[in-house]
């Protein structure tokens, strides 16, 4: 079986002026996202060489390796976005669709290849959901210069608190990017944890965080330190008295 490396976005970028759509529901389960793409044929490309350019299976997450295979087929263990192909006079409009978890967003191939960084924090001291983004614009323009417009959609039941976004209507909210354009992507929600009526104290802080970045993880010690200064400082008094009781203990023998 032939295998070569390839990217999320086919190289038909590179031949052809396209223009993709992203679009997210978010909703208590997770983030439902979409990616469509519309591809029209021109002096370069037919119809079926658009068709025959676009991949069948794509791994959902940044993590697995994207390998051409002959024929384009699965391989097991490895999540997929789901593809639905529609025809039109002049082209194709080719869709992604994958449910995502709401911790493992950031870690999307979508996200990893379009963004420096990206964050996803849930509050449920104070019900909100943050979903955000760095400035640096989209990175998919610098790899694909004949991709015209990326727009990203952004659609919820819960009500917004806050926003940056260039359009809204509908209750959805739109960032347009183009090649020139250098902005972040900012929603904040207010969330209504319907699972939080008795919650008997069991709420760890109150706040989840997932963040994708270019900076090294702290360690998982680092994080409850940095969270918790006076749990670390109420464990460090707890061992010095320890150390004293054991030590005053041998200088009575």
């Amino acid at each position: 079986m032939k295998k070569k490396i390839l990217m999320l976005i086919p190289l038909l970028f590179l031949l052809c002026g396209c223009s993709a759509n992203v679009d997210l529901v978010v909703n208590e389960n997770g983030i439902d996202e979409t990616i469509s793409v519309t591809a029209l044929e021109d002096n370069y490309l037919s119809k079926q060489q658009i068709k025959d350019s676009f991949r069948e299976f794509i791994p959902a997450f940044a993590e697995t390796e994207i390998v051409d295979t002959m024929p384009d087929q699965k391989e097991s263990g490895v999540d997929y976005y789901e593809k639905t192909t529609t025809e039109l006079s002049s082209g194709y409009v080719l869709k992604y669709k994958y449910n995502f978890g709401l911790s493992s967003y950031v870690k999307a191939r979508s996200v990893m290849k379009a963004f420096t960084s990206s964050s996803v924090i849930k509050n449920t001291n104070e019900n909100t959901l943050t979903l955000s983004t760095d400035s640096a614009g989209i990175l998919l323009f610098k790899e694909y210069p004949n991709l015209s417009e990326i727009k990203v959609n952004i659609k919820s039941e819960y009500p917004v608190k806050e926003n940056n976004a260039d359009e809204v209507k509908d209750n959805v909210y739109t960032w347009v990017f183009t090649p020139s354009t250098q902005k972040s992507i900012y929603i904040l929600y207010d969330i209504e944890d319907k699972n939080n009526n008795n919650n008997n104290g069991n709420n760890s802080g109150g706040i989840q965080v997932v963040r994708n970045d270019d900076k090294e993880n702290e360690s998982e010690i680092s994080k409850i330190a940095n969270e918790n200064p006076v749990l670390v400082a109420l464990c460090a008094l707890g061992a010095f008295f320890i150390f004293v009781i054991i030590i005053s203990k041998f200088a009575k023998r």
